[in-house]
């Protein structure tokens, strides 16, 4: 009788366990490096370092098939730059926190997405907070072990 229980609950188990191990980071929500996006837009040539002040975070809703994405507004001394960060249940999920009024240096590729200049984020630095997003040649770290 025991076995009979014991099975009896290892299978009703079975569908949280494969649940629980897929996580917020199952998927990539279209932003995978072969998504909509991708790395295609960041470019390693373009990469380019910018201090600036957050004044604003946004939620944003990208084309068709992606989840929610975050981008900061960022007040430099040469005007204001949207800086595209990634997928909001990425983003969001990361230790490193940002805040409007934050002093922040951005390392990014400069990219022209839907006919608007923009920044791809690398990474953001706040003081001793960093919020890394990609790697060297602009693959997004969410993208797990698909990162070929």
């Amino acid at each position: 009788m025991k076995k009979s229980v014991i099975a009896a609950l290892m299978i009703g188990l079975t569908p949280v366990v494969a649940l629980a191990q897929r996580g917020p980071w199952a998927g990539s929500g279209g932003w995978g490096k072969d998504g909509h996006w991708g790395h295609i837009i960041y470019n390693p040539s373009n990469v380019v370092t910018i201090d600036g002040t957050v004044s604003g975070i946004e939620n944003f809703a990208p084309p068709r098939g992606m989840s929610q994405g975050v981008h900061l507004l960022l007040a430099t001394k040469d005007g204001k730059l949207t800086i595209l960060l990634g997928p909001s249940w990425y983003v969001d999920h990361q230790d490193a926190t940002l805040a409007v009024g934050d002093t922040v240096q951005v390392v990014g590729a400069r990219a022209t997405l839907e006919g608007k200049d923009v920044v791809v984020a690398k990474s953001v630095t706040k003081g001793d907070q960093i919020l890394q997003l990609r790697d060297d040649n602009g693959v997004p770290f969410w993208a797990g072990c698909r990162r070929r």
